[in-house]
């Protein structure tokens, strides 16, 4: 009948519109979630008028399978001040794969009046990352901070004595 399904000399199946399924799918392939690693900090991490990078204290480790993904979810609290400075009142997050970095992002404002500037923000990142681990090899991934010339720059800080969390999500997804 027209509602039939069909299945091709390659071996594709072909299902109608009306078609309903019950039960388990097994043997799809790709898309699979196959594992999910979670790194999590509430420890404040401070600089103030450095512009070297140092670790944030958020990382977390996976060992993806040969031919995977890595689906990355990072949410970091984030905080950059300048007292009577005018000018560039920004501070920054790098995200890495060892030590490949994946993104720089800057926070906060390249022009600021002389006097008081502050900025509470939110650092969120998601990426579909091509590994190149080989199934024994774990990769670990990890965020680091830095501010600019007088300004000082916070992961996690802690405000009137409530920590601020950050996570890093790590989701090894099927080819």
């Amino acid at each position: 009948s027209a509602d039939a399904m069909t299945l091709d000399g390659s071996g594709n199946v072909t299902f109608p519109a009306n078609a309903t399924c019950s039960g388990t799918a097994t043997g799809f392939g790709g898309g699979k979630i196959l594992q999910v690693v979670t790194g999590t900090t509430t420890t404040q991490a401070y600089k103030s008028n450095d512009s070297n990078l140092g670790d944030t204290g958020l990382t977390a480790s996976i060992t993806p399978a040969s031919g995977t993904k890595v689906l990355v979810v990072i949410n970091q609290p984030f905080y950059v001040a300048s007292y009577n400075h005018a000018g560039d009142s920004r501070g920054l997050i790098k995200v890495l794969r060892d030590t490949t970095g994946l993104t720089t992002q800057v926070l906060g404002h390249d022009s600021v009046s002389a006097g008081w500037f502050e900025m509470w923000s939110n650092f969120t990142f998601t990426y579909l990352d091509t590994h190149g681990a080989n199934g024994s090899t774990a990769v670990t991934y990890k965020t680091q901070y830095a501010g600019m010339s007088n300004v000082e720059a916070y992961v996690q800080r802690a405000s009137e004595g409530y920590a601020q969390r950050a996570n890093i999500n790590l989701l090894e997804v099927g080819a």
